[in-house]
Parts: C-alpha cells; structure tokens; sequence
C-alpha cells in the first residue's frame, strides 16, 4: 500500500536537485530522500547545460510581455554558461520572484502528471510561506 505524498515535499525535493544530487521516493512510506552521485554511480561524462534546458524555462520567456526582457531571457538560455546568464538576467530585469513563483507552479504542474502516470497518490499543497 503507497503512503499518499505531500506535494511540497516532491516540490521541494526537485527544486533541491543537482548535478550532483538526485532524490528518490519511497512509495511504501511516502519519505523522499536526496542521493549523491557518488553514492549512485552516475556516469562520469558531463552533459552540455544546453541539452538540460528544459521546455518551460523557454515557456517562461516566451510569456514575458516586455519585449527587451523576453529578448534577454531568451538569448541568456542559449550556449555555454546558459544557467549563470539566465539567472543573472531575471535579477537584472527585476523579475527574480516571478520566476521562482513560475519555477515552483510548473514543478506542481510536471510532478501532478508523474504522480499521475505512476499511481502515486499526493496530498494537497501546505499553505505555507516559502523563501
């Protein structure tokens, strides 16, 4: 029998994961818990951060009305060193706290189909007040 999972705490567990650091899920209890790469023998080779961009960063960008911001965001996401630009573009833009309250709904949104397509039941968000 799975143990229903809050979903802050998925939430939490994928915001804190890394290159280094990946989190796994008890369905018998419901715990989630960080593992490092050394303790699960990742492959050694690095991956470029280009491939890692993940389609709702782009979304993001593709919503912001102000084009100069739109602009920037979109041409921070490209190349090397693409994760420093793009963070150092939305604190530039003013638009730091959007962008984690963006970050954070699309990671609800992601983890309610996993959950979903994995029979997982999740209990309701926590209201409670983060950062």
């Amino acid at each position: 029998m799975n143990t229903p999972v809050p979903i802050d705490q998925l939430i939490d567990a994928l915001e804190a994961q890394s290159d280094s650091h990946s989190s796994y899920l008890d369905r018998e209890t419901g715990e989630v818990y960080a593992i490092s790469e050394d303790a699960i023998s990742l492959s050694e080779g690095e991956t470029d951060s280009v491939h890692l961009i993940a389609a709702w960063q782009e979304d993001l960008s593709t919503q912001i009305k102000r084009d100069d911001i739109r602009t920037g965001l979109l041409k921070a996401i490209h190349g090397s060193h693409a994760f420093r630009r793009f963070k150092d573009q939305i604190v530039h833009f003013g638009v730091r706290e959007d962008w984690f309250a963006f970050r954070r709904r699309a990671f609800e949104e992601i983890l309610r189909a996993w959950c979903e397509e994995n029979g997982i039941e999740i209990k309701a968000s926590q209201a409670t007040i983060r950062r």
